[in-house]
């Protein structure tokens, strides 16, 4: 994941380098510098740890995320800014839009990956951890004899659900 934010902070390194000249050049290129050795230390990170290491490790990991977010919106702000505003006689209208889109895509790609649970299920759902209908519980509370007469219908259970031969002293 962080290997290919790298790539996409490489791209906005180029943009930036060829879109600008002076002073100007180092307020746009500087950030994009940031965010290539933040992604250098999200891909550095998932290389050596698990993500199911310290809650401190997913928060800067996250923050990353929230970073490239953040670039994202911006340079989509500016290719809107260049597409309607300020459009330039060299570089066709098409290219503002494709570079539009792909920052939506990259920043709602980032967006589902920070949402995601790292390290699995953290709460436990009734409607996950329900147990199988051939155990005896669910939850944690037992069924009485009345009520696995009727859930199983006095047939003996096997395996996968195969009923087998009727044994009303079964229960």
């Amino acid at each position: 994941m962080f290997f290919i934010l790298l790539t996409r902070s490489i791209h906005h390194f180029e943009l930036a380098d060829a879109s600008f000249r002076g002073n100007t050049r180092l307020v746009f290129v500087l950030p994009a510098i940031i965010l290539f050795l933040c992604n250098l230390s999200g891909v550095a990170v998932g290389a050596l740890t698990s993500i199911k290491g310290t809650g401190g490790t997913k928060r800067r990991l996250k923050a990353i995320l929230n970073l490239n977010k953040l670039l994202e919106v911006l340079c989509g702000l500016y290719n809107i800014v260049r597409l309607t505003v300020a459009p330039s006689k060299y570089v066709p209208r098409e290219a503002y839009v494709a570079r539009i889109v792909t920052n939506f895509m990259f920043l709602a790609f980032s967006q589902v990956y920070s949402k995601v649970t790292w390290g699995g299920i953290s709460a436990k759902d009734p409607m996950l951890a329900a147990e199988s209908p051939y155990r005896d519980s669910y939850d944690g509370m037992s069924m009485d004899n009345d009520d696995q007469q009727q859930q199983y219908g006095g047939y003996e259970q096997q395996q996968y659900g195969q009923s087998g031969q009727y044994n009303s002293n079964a229960y």
